[in-house]
């Protein structure tokens, strides 16, 4: 889309195309063409031998144009274009010069013909076949005028006037008939394109993707009208490389020229990503570009331009929520983990692992709990899974894991299912809490025994009245207290 003072290297050559536009409007001209010989071959033969029967076998002389006339409509049929081309090119002007040569020179009505040729093999083949056809002509008229100077051209008598007029007319009515078809057939095809070039804007609007053309010797870009709503510029806008440069995000102008200038130099197709300043703000595109394949000769680039801006925002929210998570990932100050649901095989840990249980993050990825021993068996782990699965998430789950160095830990895990690759996983949480359990057992075991004799205490006692009490009040049913008076075990105590 853009161009610099770089010469580009001459493309891969390539063939030019030199069939028709489109099959449907040349059939029709053929067909209309085979239609105004034998209607053209009828008219001149029946008028010449009913009303000149002194041309004798000269009336049907024309006739010879018959065979040639239904060769090119069997090759029509069986959709054989340019073999009925040729065939009704070549048959025609070699019966037009024998008639010409045997009925009179140059001087014969039929020399019209030639033109009729030559403006066929123009509209349907090309414009090097119509000139080859023109010159083969010239060259014939002239010779054919020289015999005719030498009187080396075989006797024929003088065609009646009123001949000459009904093959001339013949000839008229064919060259406007022609000019029908070709008309006709021209505005179906500037239909054909208008309609192919609305559905092309349409199908382009839809996708998101514009179509353009750099044109390398002029420096102009052509952008399709979706080209130019992604560029945000008028439609049917065109511009040159310094405009575009110029509304090129400054920090992606580098990579861009470096990609235009492989395409120019080295002829690697352009793919790239890159931003473009539209009505004060930043969108993202992407262009894809790369030589013309019908060219002979460098002179123009081909290129999209997609509309990638809501899928590359979607794709920088993505990588910045991961940054994020990643972040606080491993900023936990607990261990954290990614494994799978089934296996329990560690995708990602964070480093509080090696801290709170000795392992590191490449010794455990890879690895599933069972490998490196996390917890105590198959079954115990089984549990938790089984009581995670059924409420989705799960929080202050306790356990007992076991550490690197083989010592028990009681830990404290909060986790959630979540997919992974669309493999389901287990984003847990693990507080080591063995500290804190052991706190809690010192604490109650001095509120409930005599730190001297580690004998229950009165607390402990009513605790366990009010528990007795309570389920006997449940349960109808009654209970008994009774009481031991030891002598003397006061000074025992003491």
């Amino acid at each position: 889309m853009i161009g610099l003072a770089i010469k580009p290297a001459p493309p891969p050559r390539a063939e030019l195309d030199l069939e028709p536009l489109t099959w449907e409007p040349s059939a029709a001209f053929l067909r209309y063409a085979i239609g105004g010989i034998l209607v053209g071959v009828a008219l001149v033969t029946f008028c010449s031998y009913y009303f000149f029967p002194e041309l004798g076998n000269r009336s049907f002389w024309t006739v010879a144009m018959v065979p040639v006339a239904l060769l090119g409509w069997y090759f029509v049929v069986h959709k054989k274009p340019q073999t009925a081309i040729s065939c009704l090119a070549v048959g025609m002007w070699v019966c037009t010069a024998v008639l010409v040569y045997m009925g009179g020179g140059v001087g014969a009505p039929v020399q019209y013909i030639f033109t009729l040729i030559i403006f066929m093999l123009g509209w349907l083949s090309s414009t090097r076949a119509a000139f080859i056809a023109a010159g083969l002509t010239v060259l014939f008229t002239v010779t054919t005028a020289a015999l005719e100077t030498l009187s080396l051209l075989p006797y024929a008598p003088a065609n009646p006037p009123a001949v000459m007029g009904v093959v001339q007319v013949c000839v008229f009515l064919m060259a406007a008939l022609i000019v029908h078809s070709s008309v006709r057939a021209y505005r179906q095809r500037l239909q054909e394109l208008e309609r192919t070039k609305s559905e092309l804007n349409e199908a382009q609007a839809i996708a998101k993707v514009g179509s353009w053309v750099f044109d390398l010797e002029s420096n102009i870009s052509f952008p399709s009208d979706e080209s130019c709503r992604i560029l945000g510029i008028a439609p049917g806008s065109t511009f040159n490389s310094d405009t575009y440069l110029g509304r090129t995000h400054p920090d992606d102008r580098e990579n861009l020229l470096l990609a235009w200038k492989a395409l120019l130099q080295d002829h690697r197709d352009m793919d790239i990503e890159h931003r473009i300043l539209v009505n004060n703000t930043v969108r993202w595109i992407r262009h894809r570009a790369g030589y013309d394949p019908g060219q002979l000769k460098t002179t123009r680039l081909l290129g999209t331009t997609q509309d990638i801006n809501d899928r590359k925002l979607a794709e920088l929210s993505v990588k910045d929520s991961e940054r994020k998570f990643s972040t606080a990932f491993q900023s936990s100050p607990v261990a954290v983990s990614i494994v799978t649901l089934l296996e329990g095989r560690f995708l990602e840990a964070n480093d509080k692992y090696d801290r709170d249980f000795g392992w590191k993050l490449h010794e455990l990825r890879n690895r599933t709990t069972e490998d490196v021993h996390l917890w105590p068996d198959r079954e115990t782990r089984q549990k938790w899974v089984t009581a995670l699965t059924a409420r989705g998430s799960i929080v202050n789950y306790e356990a007992q894991w076991t550490h690197k160095n083989g010592s028990l830990r009681s830990v404290s895990i909060s986790g959630e299912l979540i997919h992974h690759d669309g493999v389901p996983c287990i984003l847990a949480y693990v507080t080591d809490i063995t500290e804190r359990k052991a706190a809690e057992d010192q604490i109650h075991n001095l509120a409930f025994y005599d730190p001297l004799t580690k004998l229950p205490n009165r607390r402990l006692l009513m605790d366990r009245l009010e528990v007795a009490l309570a389920s006997g009040q449940r349960h109808q049913r009654q209970s008994g207290l009774l009481f031991i008076d030891l002598d003397n075990f006061k000074n025992l105590n003491d």
